[in-house]
């Protein structure tokens, strides 16, 4: 559930594979996922960096994943960027708040940013 190594390399042999094998959105969230239970910020930009680079389009669960990864790894600056980058993507399709709006609020709550969070907390009730 936390092996970083093992989901990207499990990516590599899908590429490799191509076809039907070739991974696809919901490849990239689980091993995103990975990432944000492993607490690997760095390692979720580099996925999503990856998977932008083979043509796939990011969707708002990929997005939201990346969110959470930082909030987990204790960067609520990353956390806040790409929480940016979501709402700059006009491809990603519809925000699900509930789940970016809760990253931010962890991101805020392990960082200690009350102001922050409370921010966060206003934009969510203004949706």
């Amino acid at each position: 559930a936390r092996d970083v190594a093992s989901a990207t390399a499990l990516l590599e042999v899908m590429r490799a594979a191509g076809g039907d094998v070739a991974p696809n959105e919901r490849s990239y969230t689980t091993a995103l996922h990975t990432c944000a239970r492993a607490r690997d910020p760095a390692g979720a930009e580099t996925l999503f960096a990856d998977m932008l680079a083979t043509g796939k389009k990011a969707s708002v669960a990929n997005h939201c994943v990346v969110i959470n990864s930082h909030a987990r790894g204790g960067d609520a600056e990353g956390a806040f960027r790409a929480y940016e980058r979501l709402l700059a993507d006009e491809g990603a399709g519809e925000l699900t708040v509930d789940y970016a709006h809760t990253a931010l609020l962890k991101a805020c709550a392990l960082s200690g940013d009350c102001e922050r969070a409370e921010a966060v907390l206003a934009d969510l009730l203004a949706r």
